[in-house]
C-alpha cells in the first residue's frame, strides 16, 4: 500500500504525464481478497447461526448463545499475540471452523437456565446458578472430547505440519475460551436480562412506536457520524443492527412463533413415531446400520476417489522458464527469450503492434538473468543463461468466468521445440512450499556410474511415454564449459614461477582483488583491481597477462613473462556440481503434471515402470518430491 502511494505521488509531482505504470507481480491483491473474504464469511455465518438459534430458543437466547462467539475470539486474540501468531488466512480459517462448535457450550447453558428458570417460577440468580452446576461436567467433558482430535495436529511433522500448525492452535485456543464463556459470562448475561416471556408474543399485529421512532433517530444519527469520520466499516454495522432489529420486531417473530408453535412440534411428532417403531424392532435397526456400514466401504473402494495432496486452483501467474546450455552468453539468452515472448503473446490472443489486448490478462514480463531462476530447481544466484517470463492474470472476479488454466496449456503447447533450450512452465505455488509432483531420485557413491544410470533411466521413462509427463529434466549439470589452462611446471621451476603465482593472478584478473577501501561520512565502499570488461571476455588477453615476479636465481631482479610461455589453453567440459543427501551423491529427475492428470496417478504409473528398470549395484532409485511429503503427512 505504500508502494502505491509513493509511485501515485510521483505520478503527480515528478513522472512524466504520459508515463503509463503498471504494477505487476502484486500478490497482496490475491491476500487482500482472500483475507477479506474469510472474514465476510465469518460475518455471514455468524448472523446465520443467530438466526438460527433465535427459531429455537428464542431471540434474548439467541443473543445470548451467539455472544459466545465474538466472545470467545476476542479471548483468543489475547492470547494468540503471545504465542507469536499473525491474523493469517489459516486463522482466519481456523475461527470460521470454529463458528459452529463455540456454541455448543452456550447453548447447553442457556437453555438449562431457561429450562429451570421456567418463565419466572424460580428466581434467575438461582435458576443460573443450579443450570451451570448441573451442566458444568457434561460441558466440560464435551469440549475436551472435542480438543482431544486436535492435539496431535499441533505435533504434525513436515512442511505441512509447519504450514497448518495455526489450525488446531488456535481452535483449542477459541474452545478453551468458549469454556469461560459458557460458566462465567453467559449465566451473568442470563442474570441480567433474561426474563419472563409472553407466550402470545408474535401472534398481534406489530406497530411502528414512539420508541421505534426514538430508536430510528439515535441509530441513523450515529451511522451519519461514523460515515462523516470515514467509519464505514463501524457505519454499516450500526444500520445492519438497526435493520435486524426491525426484522426481528416484525418479520422474525412471527416466523418464530409460527415455527415453535407449529412445524417444530410436527416434527417432534414424525420423529417420536419414527423412533417407536425403530425401538420395537432393534434387531432391524442394527441389521440396517451394519449393511449401510459396509456398503459405503464397498462403494469408496469401487469408486476409488483421487487423492491430491493439495486441490488446483486457477493460476493468478503463469511463469515460462528458459534454461540455455551452461556458457551462453545473456544477450543471446534475451534474443532467444524475446522469440518465446513472442509465442506467448500469440498464444493470449496478444498483439502489441495492432493494439490487441488481453483482458484478463494484467501483463506480460520477460527478465533475464537476474530472478530468472526455477524455486522448484534448488538453484540460487544470477545466471546469463536463464530467462523468465512472468504472465500475470487480473483478479478473478474480472475474468468474467475464463479460466486461466486454459491460458496456461496454450503457453505450454505454444513455447515447446525450441532449439537448444530447455523451456518449463509452471503457476505459482499455492500453499507451503513443495517440490515438483514428480521426483525421481537416483543416489549412490560411483559418480560416473551415476550419471550413466540417470541418462539411462530419463530415455527408458520417456520411452514408456506415460501421459501427464510434461517433461523430465535432469537437476546434474554433466557438461559444462571450461577453460583448462595447462601448466609446463618444468619451465615454470626454470623461470623461479610457483603455481600459487600463476592461480592468483588468474583470480585477480578475472574475479578481483579488493585492494583498498574509500570511506565517506556515511559509508565505505571497496576498491577492486581486475581486468576491464573487455579483456576479461578475451581468452587471448588473459593468457598473454604478463606475470610480474621477483627471480631469485637472477640476484632478486623483477621480471615479468606472459603466462603464454608456460601455460597451454584447452576447451573442456565438467560437472557443474554434485549434491549430496545423506552422504550419497544423488541426482534427480524431476516434471511437472500436465492440466487435467491426477499427480498420484501418474506418480503410480511411474513406480510401476521402476519396478522394470534394472539399476546396477550400489545405485539405489525411489520417488521423493511431493510424493515423499504426502508420505510423511500421512504418516
Amino acid at each position: 500500500d505504500k508502494i502505491m502511494d509513493l509511485l501515485k505521488e510521483l505520478q503527480e509531482t515528478e513522472l512524466p504525464k504520459d508515463l503509463h505504470i503498471v504494477v505487476t507481480g502484486d500478490q497482496s491483491e490475491q491476500t487482500r481478497t482472500t483475507v477479506h473474504d474469510l472474514v465476510n464469511t465469518i460475518i455471514i455465518g455468524f448472523v446465520l447461526v443467530t438466526i438460527i438459534l433465535m427459531f429455537f430458543m428464542g431471540v434474548t437466547n439467541a443473543l445470548f448463545v451467539a455472544l459466545s462467539v465474538p466472545l470467545s475470539c476476542a479471548i483468543a486474540f489475547l492470547v494468540m499475540p503471545g504465542l507469536d501468531f499473525t491474523l493469517n488466512m489459516i486463522v482466519l480459517f481456523s475461527f470460521l471452523l470454529a463458528l459452529g462448535i463455540v456454541v455448543d457450550d452456550a447453548i447447553v447453558v442457556i437453555e438449562n437456565t431457561h429450562r429451570i428458570f421456567d418463565n419466572g417460577k424460580v428466581p434467575i440468580k438461582q435458576a443460573a446458578k443450579m443450570a451451570t452446576g448441573e451442566v458444568f461436567l457434561p460441558v466440560l467433558t464435551g469440549t475436551i472430547t472435542t480438543l482431544m482430535p486436535f492435539i496431535p495436529l499441533a505435533f504434525w511433522k513436515g512442511v505441512i505440519g509447519e504450514f497448518m500448525f495455526f489450525l488446531p492452535i488456535t481452535l483449542i485456543i477459541t474452545l478453551l475460551a468458549s469454556l469461560l464463556v459458557a460458566y462465567i459470562i453467559n449465566p451473568v448475561f442470563a442474570v441480567d436480562f433474561m426474563k419472563p416471556h409472553d407466550q402470545q408474543r408474535g401472534t398481534g399485529r406489530r406497530r411502528f412506536t414512539k420508541r421505534d421512532r426514538v430508536l430510528t433517530v439515535i441509530f441513523l444519527a450515529l451511522a451519519l457520524l461514523c460515515y462523516l469520520f470515514r467509519a464505514w466499516g463501524v457505519g454499516n454495522f450500526i444500520i445492519f443492527i438497526y435493520l435486524f432489529i426491525l426484522l426481528e420486531k416484525f418479520v422474525f417473530s412471527r416466523w418464530i412463533h409460527a415455527f415453535q408453535n407449529r412445524l417444530w412440534p410436527a416434527f417432534q411428532n414424525w420423529y417420536t413415531k419414527w423412533l417407536k417403531r425403530s425401538l420395537a424392532h432393534p434387531g432391524k435397526v442394527v441389521l440396517i446400520t451394519i449393511a449401510l456400514f459396509f456398503t459405503s466401504i464397498v462403494l469408496v473402494g469401487i469408486r476409488q476417489p483421487n487423492f491430491l495432496f493439495f486441490p488446483e486452483s486457477q493460476p493468478n501467474f503463469t511463469y515460462v522458464y528458459l534454461n540455455m546450455p551452461v556458457g551462453t552468453d545473456q544477450v543471446y539468452t534475451n534474443e532467444v527469450l524475446s522469440k518465446l515472448e513472442a509465442r506467448v503473446n500469440e498464444a493470449l490472443g496478444i498483439d502489441l503492434e495492432n493494439g490487441k489486448k488481453n483482458p484478463i490478462v494484467k501483463s506480460v514480463i520477460s527478465n533475464v538473468t537476474v530472478g530468472a531462476v526455477d524455486p522448484n530447481s534448488g538453484e540460487v544466484g544470477d545466471f546469463p543463461n536463464k530467462g523468465k517470463i512472468t504472465v500475470a492474470y487480473v483478479q478473478f472476479s474480472e475474468r468474467k468466468g475464463e479460466s486461466t488454466v486454459k491460458y496456461m496449456e496454450k503457453i505450454r503447447e505454444a513455447v515447446r521445440d525450441i532449439p537448444g533450450a530447455e523451456v518449463t512452465v509452471d503457476k505459482e505455488s499455492s500453499g507451503p512450499p513443495l517440490p515438483k509432483p514428480i521426483v525421481v531420485e537416483i543416489t549412490g557413491d560411483n559418480l560416473d556410474s551415476l550419471l550413466s544410470t540417470s541418462e539411462r533411466l530419463k530415455r527408458y521413462l520417456e520411452s514408456k511415454h506415460i501421459a501427464g509427463v510434461e517433461e523430465l529434466r535432469s537437476d546434474f549439470q554433466a557438461r559444462n564449459p571450461e577453460i583448462v589452462f595447462d601448466l609446463n611446471r618444468e619451465r615454470m621451476n626454470m623461470e623461479g614461477i610457483s603455481t600459487y603465482t600463476i592461480v592468483n593472478n588468474l583470480r585477480t584478473a578475472v574475479f578481483g582483488k579488493e585492494i583498498s577501501r574509500f570511506r565517506d561520512e556515511n559509508d565505505d565502499y571497496p576498491i577492486t583491481l581486475r581486468l576491464s570488461k573487455e579483456e576479461r571476455a578475451n581468452i587471448d588477453a588473459v593468457r598473454n597477462m604478463p606475470v610480474i615476479f621477483r627471480d631469485m636465481g637472477m640476484g632478486g631482479a623483477v621480471r615479468q613473462v606472459p603466462i603464454s610461455a608456460f601455460a597451454d589453453i584447452r576447451y573442456a567440459t565438467t560437472y557443474g556440481g554434485i549434491k549430496r543427501q545423506d552422504l550419497k551423491r544423488i541426482i534427480t529427475l524431476s516434471s511437472n503434471v500436465l492440466t487435467g492428470y491426477n499427480p498420484n496417478e501418474v506418480v503410480q504409473e511411474i513406480q510401476k515402470e521402476l519396478a522394470n528398470f534394472k539399476a546396477p549395484l550400489g545405485i539405489n532409485i525411489r520417488m521423493g518430491g511431493q510424493q515423499e511429503e504426502m508420505e510423511e503427512t500421512s504418516s
